[in-house]
């Protein structure tokens, strides 16, 4: 050991001896993990490609144009390199370069003038944030994305976003209190939540609904009772009516093709809602809390459902998925307090985690034989499910899929399963009897918690039965398990 200790340093001394070798930092730069290069005023690492990504600029000059290459590798991408620095006023990238990732130039407060390229594809999380001299920028054609909070604290004035974006993220534009100009070339962007928020730009703007092209930005001020969306509306952006507790009914156009994040967020008083037959996306959360919601029809054009979308609408009773959904979004109709009735069609092949978990009143749903996941806590607390078929092609109950289903009185499991996972049926209280197949090789820690099964027979010697799989059953008096099985925990 002593011997290639020797060794190493004495390759390391030659190493930085010799000038034209650049060094490989044995210590990591601003936290990266990547194995860092130095040569000259730069840092960097190699992406999976090869390519350079510069992590870091030590150099002096105001002026920098940043390199197509370094020590023979293509710059593609830089990351944080310019952050906090206070001398920089004008930078120059090559048109290898096709992202700037999280805060690439954060904080560069001299910072006046940047020249970006077409080949340009992304601009990252923070990657302009607080350049407070930073009053002018063209985007070019071909910029596809613009992170969050991208351009947040900067000194822009005007900016337009070319159609070639087709995302613009949350707070990207957010306190540039100077930007009074701004607009998006393409109907298709989707438009993150308060891109615009202090801006001369919004803050000029009269009360009512204020728009970004055909897209209603946000309604400002205070709704009225039933809010009719103007004919040609493409996109409700992210928090358009965020809440607008006293609004009760929404009109919306068939131009409408994005419902975008909390669009209704908190809308308590929202029962009535049209949804348009050309509507493809229902972004995550965007009706969450509109707890007087009524039933509703979503048309077949739907192609995507968020996270959360329903989740806490209380009002609700009954929900039809849309054929054109195939999986089921992750707490889709969360802790919907009200809701009995529950139809899914038969194209559905995933139900994510805590898509219904929380629903008190759902006594019984059938799921599609095509159904291959069910998702961890997909009924969880579903209090009054009595009864449900599973499919023959799933292959785990996954955590706590049906934990405090306390209604719930048989199941069957199908041949086939793997695995049963940690609190998949805990306290399913009246569950006598449960069939374990053969196929089954895992029982999770409390599996069965409290159910008050008598008896139980595993069948697989490679089963592996985990730390209180039957914790608190109480009524259990007999198991029975091949001699050679795999494991039981203590």
């Amino acid at each position: 050991m002593k011997t290639c200790r020797k060794i190493l340093s004495v390759a390391l001394a030659a190493t930085m001896l010799a000038s034209a070798v650049p060094l490989v930092a044995s210590a990591y730069i601003r936290g990266y993990e990547e194995e860092q290069i130095k040569s000259g005023d730069y840092s960097y690492h190699l992406n999976k490609d090869g390519n350079a990504v510069i992590t870091r600029y030590s150099g002096t000059e105001a002026e920098v144009s940043v390199p197509n290459t370094i020590d023979g590798k293509k710059v593609v991408t830089v990351e944080n390199a310019f952050s906090g620095n206070r001398t920089v006023t004008a930078v120059t990238l090559p048109d290898t370069v096709t992202e700037l990732t999280d805060a690439a130039f954060d904080e560069c407060t001299e910072l006046k003038t940047v020249s970006l390229t077409p080949k340009l594809k992304k601009i990252g999380y923070l990657a302009f944030g607080n350049c407070k001299k930073l009053e002018q920028i063209e985007l070019q054609d071909g910029l596809e994305e613009i992170g969050m909070y991208a351009f947040q604290f900067s000194g822009l004035t005007s900016v337009t976003v070319p159609d070639t974006v087709k995302k613009v993220g949350k707070g990207a534009f957010e306190y540039c209190e100077k930007l009074s100009d701004f607009s998006v070339s393409g109907d298709d962007t989707l438009i993150g939540e308060d891109i615009l928020t202090h801006t001369a730009w919004y803050d000029e703007m009269s009360d009512g609904a204020v728009y970004i092209g055909n897209s209603l930005y946000k309604y400002k001020g205070e709704a009225p009772s039933v809010a009719e969306v103007r004919e040609g509306t493409t996109q409700l952006c992210a928090g358009a009516f965020y809440r607008q507790d006293k609004m009760t009914e929404v009109v919306l156009p068939d131009s409408v093709s994005v419902i975008g994040n909390r669009a209704f967020n908190y809308c308590y008083a929202l029962k009535k809602v049209n949804f348009p037959k050309n509507l493809k996306t229902i972004a995550k959360y965007a009706f969450q809390y509109c707890e007087s919601l009524e039933n509703f029809a979503l048309p077949d054009s739907l192609r995507t459902m968020g996270e959360g979308v329903f989740s806490y609408c209380d009002s609700l009773t009954k929900f039809t998925l849309p054929k054109s959904i195939k999986k089921v979004s992750t707490s889709l109709l969360f802790s919907c307090k009200k809701l009995k009735t529950v139809k899914l069609h038969s194209g559905v092949t995933v139900i994510n985690p805590d898509a219904f978990a929380g629903c008190q009143k759902l006594k019984t749903i059938t799921i599609p034989k095509k159904t291959t996941v069910i998702g961890s806590g997909a009924f969880a607390n579903c209090t009054s499910l009595q009864k449900i078929n599973l499919p023959s092609g799933l292959k785990a109950i996954n955590a706590s899929t049906f934990s405090n289903c306390s209604s719930l009185a048989q199941i069957k499991l199908p041949n086939g399963i793997k695995t049963i996972d940690d609190d998949a049926f805990a306290s399913c209280e009246k569950i006598t009897k449960i069939a374990i197949p053969k196929s089954v090789i895992k029982i999770g820690r409390m599996a069965f918690l409290r159910l008050p099964i008598k008896s139980i027979e595993l069948k697989n010697p490679k089963l592996l039965i985990c730390e209180d799989a039957f914790y608190k059953c109480s009524k259990l008096k007999k198991v029975t398990y091949p001699k050679n099985i795999y494991k039981i925990e203590k």
